[in-house]
């Protein structure tokens, strides 16, 4: 079993577990303890009606909507930044009331629109228990800063209500709740179909009373019913003694409603001072007067209430129904209904009154003229000052032209919105080109960085083909000295083998110019040319170990080279490869005979080049060159 929270705060298990459900107010009728509770809603089967051509609710009884958790307190949610949906969240239908009419009342173009109703459905109650009522806006800058301008209206930064603390909201909500029963409890109904009828309309799902005075459609919806106290003022109603007054024929659109005989309450004057009382007493008998009066006795209702009004609130510049929880407001809600209208109805008739107390008589005389329809409409807060003037100068007599004047105005504003909203696309439009001209700049940038990069890697490989270029003209100039050496070193050996051999025949060849002994001097001749020979070839010897070092060195010396050769060689084809690539792109862009031309030299070049390697390729393998490196 789930334990779930009516709004009273009365606690009801049931075997589900959905986060909402219904309570059934079994025997729901005047002596039911939820009887003319504002909560109470209705419940059963739609069906299509064919005569009304509609779908409609057969109702069955009547049911408290329940949730696991109950939260009392209003609040706002959604982002005031962005064009986004938010919603208002609360139980107070006084304050669901007054939000949608100032929506409608300040910004009746629609910038944001959010209607608060009294036909409620089950799904319009939240798992915390709240009504959710739901806030949208054009989707521009305007309905932006419309709905920022509602939200610093009604709630603090944390979004939260304003005017009341969570505590204080509670305690009203409750004090509603028991008010409207009390009141329901005042008015028993003839019989059982009678009792349900009213219950109907003392709950907050109740329709529209029937209607006694119309007013214009302009003021279709000026102002919804804000109280738990105005939720049972809405039923069918005739006057005051007993004789209808209405007057359809000439006010067509959205009534004005009034309480039944048998639903008003004494007025308990007590605690009111004899002024006040007489006060009161007056304005009764104006308003009887004026309802007497039908279309023309408009002005004279007006001027009771607002008689009233003074009496028991104090004079109000603007009239509106922001006094919640102030006595003077309820005390003032309680004779109206004392007399037989609604609170709404009530405050119509005030800015009635309040718009012919700021005209002049010649102005007073104009508007007392003035159909109810056309005096409705111009006596709205919502009414635009310029129309308010033609109206009180005459040059408006009948709704019809206020409402072609009003057009005219609605069209204007809407001129104006879709010249802002071209100027804005405009801007937006100029914004994207800034937009799109800096990343085109950027691009750009970018790209010259890129060949930047290009030109740079270009004079590397420049830089290192000349370093390589350098290196090779190095090492054949090496090689070259190394060969001078090698054969420089073999002709020194050649002549000193010569030298002795000359000197040995030299030797040989001296004649004898004396009778000696030749053995003798054989044999000094022998020793002497021993000797020669001995010295000469220990020089030799010397000069030929020189000679091998020499020839160790430039062997070692040569085989570097040819480590070097080689990876010249091979460095060469690299070179050749990333000097096509580098020039790849510029032939590509040649056309005619400047292609063909180009085309003939490259390739006059790379048969050359392969005509002296393949010469090369067929060399023995001790080719140092040839004639060439000569």
């Amino acid at each position: 079993m789930t334990t779930y929270i009516c709004k009273c705060g009365r606690r009801v298990k049931k075997s589900t577990d959905a986060s909402t459900t219904g309570n059934r107010l079994s025997g729901y009728a005047p002596g039911h303890e939820c009887w003319g509770c504002p909560y109470a809603m209705p419940y059963g089967d739609f069906q299509w009606d064919e005569s009304a051509r509609t779908v409609s609710r057969e109702t069955r009884g009547y049911e408290c909507r329940m949730s696991k958790t109950l939260t009392y307190a209003s609040e706002f949610a959604g982002s005031v930044k962005d064009k986004c949906t938010c919603r208002v969240h609360s139980l107070d239908f006084d304050f669901l009331s007054q939000v949608s009419a100032w929506i409608k009342d300040t910004y009746p173009d629609r910038e944001i629109f959010g209607s608060f109703s009294k036909d409620i459905r089950a799904s319009d109650y939240g798992s915390d228990g709240r009504y959710c009522l739901t806030i949208t806006c054009t989707q521009n800058l305007k309905g932006v800063a419309a709905k920022r301008e509602l939200f610093g209206q009604f709630f603090n930064l944390d979004g939260s209500r304003k005017d009341m603390t969570p505590q204080q909201e509670m305690e009203k909500i409750l004090a509603d709740i028991k008010k409207a029963k009390e009141i329901l409890s005042c008015a028993p109904a003839q019989n059982a179909d009678a009792a349900v009828t009213t219950a109907e309309n003392a709950v907050p799902t109740a329709t529209a009373a029937t209607p006694t005075i119309s007013e214009s459609g302009a003021d279709a919806s000026a102002s919804t019913p804000a109280t738990s106290l105005q939720n049972c003022e809405s039923a069918p109603a005739a006057s005051a003694g007993g004789s209808s007054v209405s007057t359809a024929g000439a006010m067509q659109d959205k009534p004005l409603t009034t309480v039944p005989d048998a639903m008003r309450p004494a007025f308990d004057y007590s605690g009111l001072t004899d002024q006040t009382v007489e006060d009161l007493h007056f304005a009764e008998d104006e308003y009887r007067h004026g309802k007497q009066m039908a279309e023309r006795g408009l002005v004279h209702m007006g001027n009771a209430i607002a008689v009233a009004h003074d009496a028991l609130c104090g004079v109000v510049a603007q009239c509106d129904n922001s006094k919640h929880g102030n006595r003077g407001d309820d005390t003032f809600r309680a004779w109206c209904v004392s007399i037989g209208i609604t609170k709404d109805t009530a405050y119509r008739l005030l800015q009635v009154s309040a718009l012919l107390d700021g005209s002049s008589p010649r102005q007073q005389k104009i508007l007392k003229e003035l159909s109810p329809t056309l005096l409705y409409a111009v006596a709205k807060p919502s009414a635009p000052a310029e129309l308010v003037e033609q109206v009180k100068n005459g040059d408006i007599t009948t709704n019809k032209q206020y409402q072609e004047a009003m057009a005219q105005i609605k069209a204007e504003k809407d001129r104006a919105a879709a010249a802002e909203a071209r100027e804005e696309e405009a801007w937006n439009m100029v914004s994207k080109a800034q937009d799109e001209a800096q990343t085109a700049k950027n691009d750009l940038d970018a790209a010259l960085a890129d060949v930047q990069g290009l030109d740079e890697e270009n004079a590397r490989l420049k830089a290192e083909k000349e370093k390589a270029e350098r290196s090779y003209n190095e090492m054949y100039e090496s090689r070259i000295a190394a060969n001078l050496q090698r054969q420089k070193a073999e002709a020194e050996r050649d002549r000193a083998e010569e030298r002795a051999k000359n000197a040995e025949d030299a030797l040989k060849k001296q004649p004898i110019t004396a009778v000696i002994d030749e053995e003798e001097i054989d044999r000094r001749a022998a020793e002497k040319a021993w000797g020669l020979a001995d010295a000469r070839n220990a020089e030799l010897a010397k000069d030929n170990a020189n000679l091998k070092k020499q020839v160790a060195a430039l062997r070692s010396r040569i085989n570097d080279d040819a480590q070097a050769d080689f990876e010249q060689a091979n460095y060469c084809a690299s070179l050749m490869r990333a000097a096509w690539d580098n020039s790849k792109a510029s032939y590509s862009r040649l056309v005619g005979e400047d292609l063909e031309s180009t085309f003939q030299t490259i390739c006059g070049t790379l048969n050359s080049i392969m005509e002296e390697a393949s010469l090369l390729c067929r060399q023995p393998p001790d080719y140092d060159g040839g004639d060439r490196d000569e």
